[in-house]
């Protein structure tokens, strides 16, 4: 289970080869399901029950179903689970991965519940997406909204940094509100870190864009490319956010390179740093 682990942390940083995420994908199910599940110090075994065989998944069912899980006193160093903790978490998962998400939305701490969503759904859609986008289409929506948004924002974030057109058509395609807008919202947070050119491209293509787009388009080009990130930040129509946002861009350029962002100012002489009254200067 160790070998899982650190192959699916290197799958979610990027790092390992196709082929070794092609045969992780082939043998992940079969290498876990055999994996004995043993009652660890400080762990408490947990029931097998799932989640969906409870009659109405409300706030109040979800608590009194929830399985038990070591305090916050026995996180790491670093404020994460331990790898015992996710070992077994993703054995379970392995044998029944709906019902163990739906135990694990459960869980009352928010930073238990995020830490063991992602590790879930990445390995339950190392081998592809299909199976989890359906159990979202017609279980997530039954949960409360706060606690199926938090599986949804993953699903297709994770999704958006590799293929975020077709995300963005399943959002639009299979969800309803609240979740449709939620999920695009993920889907342009992830996209605009990952890819912004790509994502530069596909705003241009459409018709008067949410703000939230633009908005995460600047985000994420903040770092590779201020000057751009600067020209974006005046298509946003809320001009209020659009203020905070240019200030937010600037001073990162100015801590950066500030003599390429002193030149963009003396250039554009409407846009002044409050933070940084000697390089504004005024109309």
């Amino acid at each position: 289970m160790g070998n899982l682990l650190y192959q699916l942390r290197l799958r979610r940083f990027g790092v390992g080869s196709a082929l070794m995420v092609s045969l992780l994908g082939a043998a992940i199910w079969l290498t876990v399901s055999n994996l004995e599940e043993v009652t660890k110090p400080g762990l408490a075994r947990q029931p097998n029950d799932s989640l969906s065989e409870i009659e109405a998944p409300t706030t109040a069912s979800l608590q009194r179903s929830r399985p038990a899980l070591p305090d916050a006193g026995t996180h790491t160093a670093d404020g994460q689970l331990p790898d015992e903790t996710i070992n077994l978490w993703l054995g379970r998962a392995s044998r029944d991965p709906a019902g163990t998400l739906e135990q694990v939305m459960a869980l009352d701490d928010p930073h238990q519940r995020q830490e063991l969503l992602d590790w879930i759904l990445s390995a339950w859609t190392i081998d592809g997406r299909s199976p989890a986008l359906e159990w979202f289409e017609t279980t997530a929506p039954r949960f409360p909204e706060d606690r199926s948004g938090e599986v949804l924002d993953l699903l297709v974030g994770s999704w958006a940094a590799e293929d975020a057109e077709s995300a963005i058509e399943w959002v639009n395609h299979k969800l309803d509100e609240p979740h449709r807008t939620r999920g695009l919202q993920a889907i342009a947070s992830s996209w605009g870190h990952a890819n912004p050119q790509g994502m530069e491209t596909w705003i241009l293509a459409q018709d008067g864009p949410q703000d939230f787009w633009v908005q995460e388009l600047v985000q994420g080009l903040i770092m590779s490319d201020p000057r751009k990130a600067m020209e974006w930040s005046t298509r946003l129509s809320d001009t209020v956010l659009a203020k905070d946002i240019q200030q937010n861009v600037i001073q990162s350029w100015l801590l950066s390179d500030p003599a390429a962002a002193d030149d963009f100012l003396r250039q554009h002489l409407a846009f002044e740093v409050e933070t940084k009254p000697e390089t504004a200067i005024a109309e």
